[in-house]
């Protein structure tokens, strides 16, 4: 019995403690993950752009035409057999599908991504799904503006923890000029993050 009411005092003691934090704010945003690379299709001028960004933050840039198998064997395959694995990328639809079935394979899963659709009357339509701390502070929502860099910075900032938000927003055309097909960005990281 005794015992039952020193676990019931720590657990009363560690929720107020919580509560008090978080009412004085001292509740620490989580951390961004480490980028190990990101991967852009270089038949997309903004998927190099967004890469560019990305890499900005010091993350490694790796280069495709829509075939990752080059990639995956030569770099991806060494990188996702380790602790920390953590890698982001923008590619076309199927390259997306093909990279995230292979990360599965090595224990890893997609924690954001971002559907960005081909310009359609003066605006492109982008779905974007990933935590909520980080789809909330990217300013995306009823953003209009020069998105590719917002983009880059959501994807180089995401911590992966939390609870998932998924928002439509619609931006200007304009970054997407010339561009026919859908794009994605995204970020694989170990499953257990």
């Amino acid at each position: 019995q005794a015992g039952i009411d020193v676990s019931a005092i720590s657990v009363t003691g560690v929720a107020a403690s919580a509560q008090i934090q978080e009412a004085q704010g001292a509740v620490a945003a989580p951390a961004p993950l480490r980028l190990d690379g990101v991967l852009f299709d270089r038949r997309f001028e903004q998927a190099a752009q967004i890469a560019r960004s990305v890499a900005g933050y010091g993350a490694p840039l790796y280069e495709t035409d829509g075939d990752a198998t080059d990639i995956y064997y030569h770099h991806l395959r060494a990188l996702w057999r380790g602790p920390h694995a953590a890698f982001a990328g923008i590619s076309s639809i199927d390259t997306t599908f093909v990279i995230q079935t292979l990360a599965a394979d090595h224990r890893l899963r997609l924690i954001y991504r971002g559907l960005h659709e081909a310009p359609h009357d003066g605006t492109v339509a982008h779905t974007l799904s990933g935590p909520a701390s980080v789809i909330d502070t990217a300013g995306l929502a009823g953003y209009r503006g020069q998105w590719l860099q917002r983009v880059g910075y959501l994807m180089a900032h995401c911590s992966g923890a939390g609870p998932v938000r998924t928002i439509e927003v619609s931006t200007d055309a304009e970054q997407a000029a010339g561009r026919e097909h859908p794009m994605v960005s995204w970020i694989v990281a170990p499953a257990s993050w």
